[in-house]
């Protein structure tokens, strides 16, 4: 199944229904339906995503876009943008803490991760 010029990572959401793919080479996030196996959509990233996490209750998908040092924030159940959030130095990884308040976001360089607060984002 074709999901862009360069796929890196891949999340699943909670339950299983859906894959969400970040494109390095395509700046996008390709969706996936599982039980189908296939794209439902293609969603416009920042510059160079490179990870995607799911909030553990699976209503947004957090990505880090290298290119762009963001993170782009996908509401999912309509697979639209709904913010970027600047980071300060190249995101590579983010994760979602289990209560979905926060996210953990590591860089290219060896300064701090940075540590986001979600709750005021949604």
């Amino acid at each position: 199944m074709p999901v862009g010029a360069y796929p890196v990572n891949v999340a699943i959401a909670p339950g299983g229904t859906s894959a969400y793919v970040a494109d390095a080479g395509a700046d996008s996030v390709t969706v996936i339906d599982i039980a189908t196996d296939t794209v439902v959509t293609t969603v416009t990233a920042g510059a160079i995503p490179v990870d995607v996490s799911i909030s553990p209750d699976g209503a947004t998908a957090y990505v880090t876009n290298a290119g762009a040092r963001s993170v782009t924030v996908i509401r999912t159940a309509t697979n639209t943008v709904v913010a970027t959030i600047g980071v300060d130095f190249i995101p590579v990884h983010v994760s979602i803490s289990t209560g979905g308040v926060y996210a953990y976001v590591t860089n290219a360089a060896r300064i701090p991760s940075q540590l986001l607060t979600l709750a005021r984002r949604r």
